[in-house]
């Protein structure tokens, strides 16, 4: 789906503990059924390899990909909050501490960020996670009892949360809905707080600020762009191997975008959009049998088009 990032990955929070001048390594696996990404990294206490982009994939046939993480034998003694990027839009935590004789056992619970600033068009939303980490030194089960924000603002607010108690060397991300469907251009903030216990009453959990800025989108008013109906159509059903073919859109308004998605049978050659018509020139380059799939995006709103076709 263009324009769309479709990333997951399995863990999405790395925790690792090792000793001061080892290293140790972990592995993530990721699938994409979007855009290909660009894979980034913060920090110098750990790297990825040669990885630094993340290929498209399909719904059908997404991408997948396995990341080695190697923590180094440099990282300093104590606890290291970093992230693995994938774009713009997707994250996966990396949270580790490194031990070591001289190192004082930390008691505090760990929270990252500390401050959120997300930016979204009217229109559209994004939902970003706070994480919560009970070091595997510290000496007690953390229960988080509640969490809140001070002031309330419509655009910011929880989504499903699942709170409860936390071992140590566990943690918990608070998800965060930052919503610029409906709302007014502008900046919103308020301060999130996490109230927890333990068996000696209290826990201190530093307060998080967020912060939403709503940028000028297309109009969420839809009742216009149907007015004409988008057709669409392909010039055959079959086609020689690397003879060009089109496809062909009339009625394509302001805001409707059209994306051919990846197919391994063929190889897009051009695209124009004229006077509201869309034209896809394409070839077939591999015999088969496929589907042409095609994604219709106005703003957060997307409609598929399959149109068979025999490859000859």
């Amino acid at each position: 789906m263009s324009g769309i990032l479709a990333i997951s990955c399995n863990p999405s929070t790395i925790t690792k503990t090792y000793s001061l001048g080892e290293s140790a390594q972990a592995s993530i696996h990721c699938f994409n059924d979007g855009e290909a990404v660009p894979i980034s990294y913060s920090g110098d206490s750990f790297d990825i390899g040669e990885e630094t982009n993340f290929g498209q994939g399909t719904e059908t046939t997404p991408s997948e990909k396995t990341i080695i993480i190697n923590f180094l034998s440099t990282a300093t003694l104590g606890f290291h909050a970093e992230n693995i990027y994938f774009g713009t839009d997707y994250s996966v935590s990396v949270v580790f501490y490194v031990e070591g004789e001289s190192q004082t056992p930390q008691g505090d619970i760990l929270v990252f960020p500390t401050s959120k600033i997300v930016t979204v068009k009217q229109g559209s939303e994004k939902t970003q996670n706070i994480q919560i980490t009970v070091p595997e030194t510290y000496p007690n089960t953390v229960t988080v009892q509640s969490v809140d924000m001070n002031p309330s603002v419509d655009p910011i607010y929880f989504d499903d949360l699942n709170l409860g108690q936390l071992a140590p060397g566990n943690s918990l991300n608070i998800p965060i809905v930052f919503d610029g469907i409906e709302a007014q251009t502008g900046v919103y903030q308020t301060t999130l707080n996490v109230f927890a216990t333990d068996s000696n009453g209290q826990v201190n959990i530093p307060s998080i600020n967020l912060q939403l800025q709503i940028t000028a989108g297309v109009s969420p008013d839809i009742g216009d762009i149907f007015s004409s109906k988008t057709s669409c159509s392909l010039s055959g059903t079959t086609f020689n191997l690397n003879n060009t073919a089109t496809f062909t859109c009339s009625g394509v308004v302001q805001n409707i975008e059209v994306n051919p998605q990846y197919n391994e049978y063929l190889e897009g050659m051009s695209v124009d959009l004229s006077s509201g018509i869309y034209t896809y020139t394409f070839k077939p380059i591999k015999y088969g049998v496929t589907k042409f799939l095609t994604t219709f995006s106005y703003k957060v709103r997307q409609s598929l088009l399959l149109l068979n076709q025999r490859l000859k």
